[in-house]
């Protein structure tokens, strides 16, 4: 009797056993499944507060020196970041390289200028980072969106359509492609910025001044910009009659944080332009929506960029530089060539 009734226990608390093997089964992958989920977006969390974006200087014909302008500097600084300029004649490998360990971000500007060696080699710098999971994120506008074209582009520099546009001083609405309707990241409205998307596409309110660009037929004719870029919005030159891409975004926007585009974000709050025949810049409340979703959009990119800024005597912030009033911006920052001073030899 002793035998059954103890056999008969055995056998009654299997159930149970196995009951509470599932269960803590299940608990355990709940738990791997949580630990994975945190660890996937852990990568892609804000983990710096004070961002620091390098951004590059240009040529200034008014006074043959390279300039920035402060209103890119204030379109950052809305969104929490900090400035450091880079010469654009910069072309030493080793400062360029520990100036990048030093930002969070690159802004190409919008001016007059060439693709310079310093701009490609910060380019793939920042692809390389990218793809080592090393977050960097690119911002270019008008003429730093032509670069970004140009460095990915099958055919190089050529890929432009130089002089063949006349939207100067002109603020339009977007035309979004079924990209940038659906699946941009950049008119995806994160809050506060849920309303960016429909404005943008009803109300002029990206300031374009340019002469170059590219048609959408061109660019979807070459593969090294299909392969890198989507397009999110295009717009129409009618004097002109030639439509031009106006916004663009990386394909793979997690693997490579890039935003392009050919309109002025920075200019809706911060240039009133005395020099314009039209003086188109649109300084409406929802402009200047437009252009605090952009500096938003970019500067969360650059929250995630492990990169720390300690060597500031090396890379002074901007505002250690001299601002003055300029012609056609309102303040511009002079830039001197840096002396790049090479290390002794030790023997």
């Amino acid at each position: 009797r002793d035998l059954k009734n103890t056999k008969s226990a055995k056998n009654s608390s299997r159930p149970h056993d196995t009951y509470d093997v599932t269960i803590h089964t299940m608990q355990y992958i709940i738990i791997l499944a949580l630990l994975l989920i945190i660890s996937i977006t852990a990568t892609h969390q804000e983990i710096n507060d004070t961002p620091v974006i390098g951004v590059f200087t240009r040529n200034d014909e008014e006074f043959d020196l390279d300039v920035i302008a402060s209103s890119y500097v204030k379109w950052l600084e809305s969104a929490g970041a900090q400035v450091i300029p880079i010469h654009s004649q910069i072309d030493d490998d080793e400062e360029l390289e520990a100036l990048f360990r030093n930002i969070n971000g690159v802004l190409f500007p919008g001016g007059d200028d060439t693709l310079t060696s310093s701009v490609k080699k910060i380019w793939r710098m920042a692809k390389e980072a990218n793809e080592n999971g090393d977050h960097f994120p690119i911002w270019g506008t008008c003429l730093g969106f032509e670069f970004m074209l140009q460095l990915e582009s099958e055919i190089g520099e050529a890929i432009l359509e130089t002089d063949v546009y006349s939207t100067e001083d002109i603020s339009m609405h977007l035309e979004f492609t079924e990209y940038g309707l659906t699946e941009s990241k950049m008119f995806a409205g994160q809050l506060p910025y849920a309303n960016v998307r429909s404005i943008a596409a009803t109300e002029p309110v990206t300031y374009n001044y340019h002469h170059d660009g590219i048609t959408p037929d061109n660019f979807l004719a070459d593969r090294g910009l299909t392969d890198m870029f989507e397009i999110t919005s295009v717009n129409f030159d009618e004097q002109n009659d030639l439509p031009f891409v106006s916004s663009m975004e990386a394909r793979d926007i997690d693997l490579y944080p890039f935003y392009g585009v050919q309109w002025h974000p920075e200019k809706n709050p911060f240039e009133f332009c005395k020099t314009c025949k039209k003086k188109d810049i649109n300084h409406s409340s929802d402009a200047i929506y437009v252009t605090e979703a952009m500096a938003d959009v970019f500067i969360r990119e650059a929250k995630k960029s492990s990169h720390e800024y300690t060597d500031f005597q090396r890379f002074p912030l901007v505002w250690d530089y001299e601002v003055i009033r300029g012609l056609y911006f309102e303040q511009i920052f002079i830039i001197p060539a840096p002396v790049v001073v090479s290390e002794p030899l030790v023997k």
